[in-house]
Parts: structure tokens; C-alpha cells; sequence
């Protein structure tokens, strides 16, 4: 049996997304005090500024490739025939939306255009080529895109969805080393830029001809290329589109708000700070991600029940995990933050607090969002993103009318709690049953409060009444596993 587990896909699957884990959490933790390093404090905010607007660009293309990708996958175990029509008509709506992508990353590299989201004057634009350096950026984030979210997702109907962890991965280990490399050698924003651009390119391209050679069905650029068709798949796709821009806004976005309305500086701190939470949420995405093929076929086959007892062990290991982590590593941040960041940008506990408890809730919101995303439920998914946003970006104005820096984090935990339970609802009112009512509320009251004891923490600073509350919380509510486990020692 173990045998079986250990060279079955899904054990392959979380071996390669366990290394996605190290890579991501190398990437975020490595870059920042190379940056740092390399180009000093006001060099790393322009960094994020303009890798959020590559990001940003790069959600316009989001929903088309999941869109289509799922049609494909759906397809595959119900209606094999389809598929190569829904390929040539996922390949034409790429053509179409790269293109745009393409006229967008023209027009924000303008010098006039970036001096709109940066601080830089014309000539400091100029001197540093920062209108390359954008474009080259957006390119190159664009052409990976293509190839690790809409090639190599092909490979997971044929029930291959290891080697599309693995090869996105390895594209992951490549951008860390390229990156890390050149900044720290060269010093040097634009040369980061161009040596990225032309990785990704050979990377892509060797990509295309890898994936062709692996599928049972035929994989082509140009045959069946239909711009009306093109343009119907994006229409279909909108809502979705839409949602999984105002998602990007959540997730990297959100960067420019900070930027506008506080300061670089804030920013600095702002994005390293989450830079802490993104880590800990990708150990919850690395597990849900191969569940989500199986969900989808229970999905089509109505089976409602395999999908909510997927979801309970999801919430059960995770929001453990997760919480035990953050309890035991809160003492050791700040002396960590200090020695990651040089020094060079201030930590703020409250700050720190509130973004832990947002990503709580994240968290467990994970496998309800990606399930309705694998599904094209694409009118719940832009509901849920588009309060989630709303929300926070009211409470960051309103904390920055008020100069109240820790209102960050606090938008952020608002957002997600509240955001939760919207999603939750809408789940239960219109896909799932009864059944997900009672799992949920289950599962959900311990986290709330661990919540409850981190807003008593950020006030009283006291780490040994956060500690043992969490301990008896744990303990009360995996006493039965925990006494099962002790009497069969």
C-alpha cells in the first residue's frame, strides 16, 4: 500500500508542490534582503511598483486560461471529441488577449505614464531605462503565463497534473535564480529585466514542445485560429476575467493603493510583511491544488458529499497547521524581520498580528475559492472578490485619512472575514447541501477564536496567555484524535 501511495500522482504531485513550497518561500525570503542589498530601500519600492503593474497586466489573460482550461479538463471525462474544439478556440481568445496584453505593456512603459504610479521624475526614468525594464518585465511575465497556466494545465485531465506542478516548479527555481543573480551582480533594475525576458522565452518554448509530446490528443498554435471565436471564449470568460483581476488587485494590487495613499516607505514595509503571510498560505494551496482535479469530476457528477468531505479534511489539517505554526514562530519574527530586512525597514507588531489572523481566514477560504474557479462559477467568484477588495480599500483609505499604519492589516482581516463568510453562503445556498452548513460552523469556531486571542495579544502583548488559550483551544477540539493517538502508543 505504501508502495502504491508513494509512486502514485498524487504523492508525486505533493512532492513537487512541497518543493514549490521551498522554492516560493526561498524566492520571498532571499529577494528582499538582495534587493535590499543591491539597490537599497527606495530601489526595492520601485521593484514592487512595477512588478505589481506587470502582475496586474498579467490578470487580464487569468480567466480566459482558466476558463478554458477547465472546459478542457470538464470535457475530457465527459465529451473527449470536444476537446480539440475547445483547444482551437482557447488558443485563438490567447492570441486575441496577449495582443491586448501586449498594447497595454507599451503604453504603461511610457515615461509620462510611469511618472502616474511612481515617484520618478522624467529624467530619473530615462537615466535608469525604466520603460525597458517595465516592458521587458510584463513580456516575460506574459509568455510564462501562456505556458505554465494554459500548456501545461493540459496535462491534468490525462491525469498527468504532476508533471504540470513539477515543470511550474522548476519555472519557479529558474525565476529565483535569474533574478537573485543578476540583481545582486549587476545591480541593476533593466539587466534584471532583459536576462528574465530571455529566459523565459527558450524556457516557454521548450515547454510547448515538452507538453505536445506528452498529450494523446493533438496540441497546435494555428489550426482552427478564429478570431470570432476567440472573441466568444473571452466573453464567456468576462466574469471571470473581471474577478480574477479584482483578485490580483487583492493580492498585489493592493501595492499601489499603499503606495498612493501612505509612502514608499509604508509600502516597504506593507508588501514585506505579507511577503510573510503569501508563505504561509502556500502550504494550504500546495495541498488543495491536486485535490482539485477529483473535485471537479464530482463536481460534474453532482456528487455533493465527496466534495464536502474534501473540504473537512482540507479545513482540519490546514487550519491546524497553520495555526500551530504562527502560535510557536510569533516570539522570533520581529529579531528575524530585523536581520532579513538589514535593518532597513521598521517592524510593526500590530501590523504583523492582524495579517497573521487575514491569512487564517485565507486559508480556509482556499478550497471553496479554486473549487468554484475549477467550476467557472464565474458569477460567485467576482461577488467574492469584488467585496473582499471594496472593503479593504475603504478601511485603507480611512486608515491613511488617520495615518493609522496597523489599519492594513486590520483591512486586510476585515476583508477576509468577511469575505468568508459571504462565499460560504453563497456555496451552501446554491451548489452544496445542509451538510456543508454544519461542517462548516464545525470548523470555523476554533478558528474564530484563534482570532479572538491574537486581537488580545496585539493589546496586551502577552505571548504566554496566547499561547495556552491556543493550547486549550487545539487540545478541546482534537482531544478525540489526541487521546486516540496517546492510548495507542
Amino acid at each position: 500500500m505504501f508502495k502504491v501511495l508513494k509512486n502514485s500522482g498524487y504523492a508525486k504531485s505533493l512532492k513537487w508542490g512541497f518543493f514549490s513550497i521551498i522554492i516560493n518561500f526561498l524566492r520571498q525570503i532571499l529577494l528582499v534582503p538582495v534587493f535590499l542589498y543591491a539597490i537599497g530601500k527606495d530601489g526595492f519600492a520601485f521593484w514592487i511598483i512595477i512588478q505589481t503593474v506587470s502582475l496586474m497586466i498579467r490578470s487580464v489573460n487569468l480567466g480566459q486560461l482558466n476558463y478554458t482550461s477547465n472546459l478542457i479538463n470538464l470535457n475530457y471525462h465527459l465529451d473527449k471529441q470536444k476537446v480539440d474544439e475547445e483547444l482551437s478556440k482557447g488558443q485563438s481568445a490567447n492570441v486575441v488577449l496577449m495582443s491586448i496584453q501586449l498594447i497595454l505593456a507599451i503604453l504603461v512603459s511610457f515615461p509620462e505614464v510611469i511618472q502616474l504610479y511612481t515617484q520618478y521624475g522624467y529624467n530619473e526614468i530615462i537615466d535608469v531605462k525604466a520603460q525597458y525594464s517595465i516592458f521587458f518585465l510584463i513580456i516575460s511575465t506574459v509568455v510564462y503565463q501562456y505556458a505554465s497556466l494554459f500548456l501545461l494545465r493540459l496535462l491534468e485531465p490525462v491525469g498527468k497534473i504532476n508533471l504540470t506542478i513539477k515543470y511550474q516548479a522548476i519555472g519557479e527555481l529558474l525565476t529565483l535564480l535569474v533574478t537573485g543573480l543578476v540583481i545582486y551582480f549587476t545591480k541593476s533594475i533593466f539587466n534584471t529585466c532583459l536576462v528574465m525576458f530571455i529566459m523565459n522565452i527558450f524556457y516557454c518554448i521548450y515547454l510547448y514542445f515538452y507538453v505536445r509530446k506528452e498529450l494523446p490528443f493533438s496540441l497546435f498554435m494555428t489550426k482552427g485560429f478564429s478570431i470570432v471565436q476567440g472573441l466568444k471564449i473571452i466573453k464567456e470568460s468576462f466574469l471571470l476575467s473581471i474577478s480574477f483581476v479584482i483578485e490580483k488587485v487583492y493580492e498585489i494590487g493592493l501595492n499601489l493603493f499603499v503606495a498612493k495613499l501612505f509612502s514608499p516607505t509604508v509600502l516597504t514595509m506593507f508588501s514585506t510583511n505579507r511577503v510573510m503571510s503569501n508563505a504561509s498560505v502556500k502550504v494550504s494551496n500546495i495541498i488543495t491544488i491536486p485535490l482539485l482535479p477529483d473535485m471537479q469530476k464530482q463536481f460534474a457528477l453532482k456528487d455533493k458529499t465527496g466534495i464536502i468531505l474534501k473540504m473537512k479534511k482540507f479545513w482540519n489539517v490546514t487550519s491546524l497547521l497553520i495555526v500551530v505554526f504562527l502560535v510557536l514562530v510569533l516570539p522570533f519574527i520581529e529579531p528575524l524581520f530585523n536581520i532579513w530586512t538589514r535593518g532597513e525597514i521598521e517592524y510593526n507588531n500590530k501590523l504583523v498580528v492582524y495579517m497573521f489572523i487575514a491569512i487564517v481566514f485565507q486559508n480556509y477560504s482556499t478550497i471553496i475559492v479554486e473549487l468554484m474557479k475549477k467550476t467557472n462559477l464565474s458569477i460567485e467568484i467576482l461577488i467574492y472578490n469584488l467585496v473582499k477588495v471594496l472593503v479593504i480599500i475603504c478601511m485603507f483609505y480611512f486608515s491613511s485619512m488617520n495615518s493609522f499604519i496597523e489599519g492594513l492589516g486590520l483591512s486586510l482581516f476585515v476583508g477576509e472575514l468577511v469575505s468568508l463568510f459571504l462565499i460560504s453562503y453563497i456555496l451552501y445556498k446554491r451548489v452544496i447541501n445542509f451538510m456543508f452548513f454544519k461542517e462548516f460552523l464545525k470548523t470555523i469556531f476554533p478558528l474564530l477564536l484563534f482570532a479572538s486571542s491574537m486581537l488580545i495579544y496585539a493589546e496586551i502583548n502577552d505571548y504566554y496567555f496566547l499561547f495556552v488559550f491556543n493550547l486549550v483551544v487545539i487540545f478541546l477540539f482534537n482531544r478525540k484524535r489526541i487521546l486516540r493517538y496517546v492510548f495507542n502508543l
